[in-house]
């Protein structure tokens, strides 16, 4: 889903609760916004329904230079990892599995 699509949806579900397109912009971005800033601030956000995000760090390493075969160090990063909710895990054991 784009993000058009997402606030196309958002205003036709809100029943004028949302005030058009602009205001479901309006919300989404607050809602992207605080995501972002909760994840830099406190490293995880909760969406209540949906899941749990949370930084995680993922450790330096030793890996390999494709082209040259030599090794070198990765260095130590910071990731952003998701935990989706029991509802949206359910939802999605529940569709067809597509071959």
């Amino acid at each position: 889903m784009s993000k058009t699509q997402l606030i196309d949806r958002m205003v036709t579900v809100g029943e004028g609760k949302i005030a058009g397109k602009a205001g479901a912009t309006k919300a989404l971005k607050a809602v992207a916004d605080e995501v972002v800033r909760s994840l830099s601030e406190k490293g995880a956000f909760t969406l209540p329904g949906v899941g749990a995000f949370k930084v995680e760090v993922l450790p330096g390493r030793e890996t390999r230079n494709a082209r040259t075969g030599g090794k070198i160090m990765t260095p130590a990063t910071n990731v952003v990892k998701f935990t989706p909710a029991v509802a949206v895990r359910k939802a999605v054991q529940l569709r067809p599995v597509r071959p």
